[in-house]
């Protein structure tokens, strides 16, 4: 069988400091050829004003109404034992 023979020159381990082994990463930014953005023209663009789903104010109060039916609830459930008729 084949030995593994150890190395007889050990290989120096270099050490860089973090900051000089970082390398910036940038988008590679494509160039259109001359003229071709006279001739395609701008696109159709529509802007609409963005409303919300549901309004805030009666968001506002379907928290309150939740609220205070929650209160009730828990008011009904902690006392209902306590009431004798």
């Amino acid at each position: 069988m084949s030995k593994i023979v150890p190395e007889t020159t050990p290989v120096p381990a270099t050490v860089q400091p973090w900051r000089e082994r970082w390398v910036n990463i940038e988008p590679s930014y494509l160039s259109l050829p001359a003229g071709s953005a006279e001739s395609a023209g701008s696109p159709l663009v529509v802007e609409r004003e963005s409303r919300p789903v549901i309004a805030p104010r009666i968001f506002l109060l379907m928290c309150i109404a939740v609220a205070i039916a929650l209160t009730l609830a828990t008011i009904e459930f902690l006392f209902r034992r306590t009431i004798y008729d």
